[in-house]
C-alpha cells in the first residue's frame, strides 16, 4: 500500500506560514502526536499543538527555528489552540487565520476611531490653546 500525506496551508502570519499534513491512519489512530510545520525564511519545524510525549503546548520538538522564531510560532499556537485541536481530531482542514483576520477588521476600525478622536482632541486643544493666548493678552 502506498503512503500519501497530504499538506494544507490553515495559516499565514507575518510571513511564517503553518502546515498540517495527513495521510492514512494506522489501525485508526492519527498521524501521531498532534502537530503542526511551521515555515519561515528557508527554515522550518515541527510543533506540539498539544501537550504530548513530545513536548507541551506550542514547543518545537524538530526543526531549525531560531528561539525568537519558535517564540512566534509557539504565540500563535497557543492563540489558536482549540481551533487547531478540533481540526486535528476531526480532520476538517480550514484556515485558523479567518477569524484572526476578522479580528484585525476591528483592530482597524478601532484604530480608525482612536486617531479621529485625537484629531479631534488637537483641534480642541488648539482652540483652547488661541482662547488661553488671546485671555492673557487681554488680561497682562
Amino acid at each position: 500500500m502506498k503512503k500519501f500525506h497530504k499538506d494544507v496551508e490553515i495559516g499565514h502570519s507575518n510571513g511564517y506560514s503553518f502546515h498540517l499534513y495527513y495521510g492514512p491512519r494506522k489501525n485508526g489512530d492519527e498521524h501521531t502526536p498532534p502537530h503542526l510545520h511551521a515555515y519561515y525564511n528557508g527554515r522550518n519545524g515541527k510543533f506540539c499543538i498539544c501537550n504530548s510525549y513530545k513536548g507541551k503546548t506550542g514547543d518545537m520538538f524538530d526543526g531549525t527555528l531560531k528561539p525568537q522564531e519558535q517564540a512566534f510560532v509557539k504565540s500563535w499556537i497557543l492563540q489558536h489552540k482549540s481551533k487547531l485541536n478540533r481540526i486535528w481530531r476531526s480532520q476538517n482542514f480550514s484556515r485558523v487565520d479567518s477569524a484572526f483576520a476578522s479580528n484585525l477588521n476591528d483592530i482597524q476600525q478601532m484604530v480608525n476611531a482612536i486617531k479621529t478622536a485625537m484629531a479631534k482632541l488637537r483641534y480642541f486643544h488648539m482652540l483652547l490653546s488661541s482662547k488661553e493666548r488671546i485671555f492673557y493678552s487681554n488680561h497682562y
